[in-house]
């Protein structure tokens, strides 16, 4: 569902360029709540791919998402504000693969204020030795605000693609939301869903200011105070997917595989190993964002383990899986054909 908002006059721009230095206003509130749904049926399926989640994406709290606003002030913590904030950015630690591809993010947005319509495009950068925002690796395609996805209830993710994808060669990068187009003569005030506070680590989420410095938006002087995910996922490809031995992604002890066969027609294997002993999960979703099955595989030990899951019941098409444990949660795609 796509809905345009037309809320804010051009007289925020002059606002907007007059606070540019100004010291932040702090308290943030949540100014919208919303359900997480997974995958819309606008993405397009790859079947030999990987999607990255934000950290707290492992924890109980991340299933409600949150558009923090400030008192007193107009604009979004989450995206285009008054302080002039140009990106937000969220960084990923991805281990045990090289090099891999951006092909596709998915941004959940809570709210947009069309004025001018400026185009927002994604940025992938590398991250430096103090943790920030560093070498720039690739810039997707521009998205318009009037064709975000936006609901009422659930929060939707709007794809972003790359005609030219990101090659990613490092372990530690950032995928950032730019809005810098919206200050020039467009002053859209665009919201962008987040995890909510103590749910995730403000480190990990960083914006750059006016200025073109860039800060984490949990301890600085100038920053927010939240502990928070910005809600930007990175779709990967792999140079070489057809080894199916190959780590298609690794976090806090959770390795996942590539699903096997895939396209798969009667049943599909989801291999995937264990650092140490955890409680697993296992969650298929249709494209839609249906969850279809919840599989409580209870305690397992250590090593390697796959799921023989039957598809043969399910129609033609591309599904989303999760393999969640304690500390990590992974998900990715699989295909069905008849």
């Amino acid at each position: 569902m796509i809905k345009r908002f037309t809320t804010f006059s051009f007289v925020l721009l002059f606002f907007t360029l007059s606070v540019f230095g100004q010291e932040r206003i702090m308290n943030p509130v949540p100014e919208r709540v919303a359900t997480r749904v997974l995958p819309t049926a606008e993405i397009t399926p790859r079947a030999i791919m990987d999607t990255l989640t934000p950290p707290s994406w492992s924890l109980a709290c991340s299933d409600q998402a949150v558009n923090f606003t400030v008192n007193g002030a107009w604009g979004s913590i989450g995206g285009n504000n008054e302080f002039g904030d140009t990106e937000k950015a969220q960084r990923y630690s991805f281990s045990d693969v090289s090099p891999v591809n951006i092909t596709e993010t998915w941004v959940f947005f809570a709210t947009a204020g069309v004025v001018g319509d400026a185009d927002v495009r994604i940025k992938v950068y590398s991250a430096n030795g103090d943790g920030a925002p560093d070498v720039l690796l690739g810039t997707s395609d521009p998205v318009k605000p009037s064709s975000f996805v936006l609901d009422d209830q659930m929060a939707f993710p709007t794809s972003f693609s790359f005609s030219t994808p990101a090659l990613v060669e490092v372990t530690d990068f950032f995928v950032s939301v730019d809005f810098s187009d919206s200050y020039n003569n467009a002053t859209d005030t665009l919201g962008m869903f987040m995890s909510s506070q103590d749910c995730g680590s403000g480190d990990d989420s960083w914006e750059k200011f006016g200025t073109g410095e860039w800060f984490p938006i949990s301890n600085t002087d100038v920053s927010w105070g939240l502990d928070s995910d910005f809600w930007i996922l990175p779709i990967l490809e792999f140079e070489d997917p057809s080894n199916t031995n190959d780590v298609f992604a690794a976090k806090n002890g959770l390795q996942i595989f590539p699903a096997r066969p895939n396209p798969a027609y009667e049943r599909v294997d989801l291999p995937y190993e264990l650092s140490k002993g955890s409680k697993v999960t296992i969650e298929v979703y249709a494209a839609d964002g249906r969850l279809i099955e919840r599989m409580d595989k209870g305690q397992l030990g250590p090593g390697s383990h796959v799921e023989n899951y039957t598809v043969s019941n399910l129609p033609a098409g591309s599904y989303v899986y999760g393999i969640i444990t304690e500390e990590a949660r992974i998900m990715s795609r699989f295909m069905v054909n008849k």
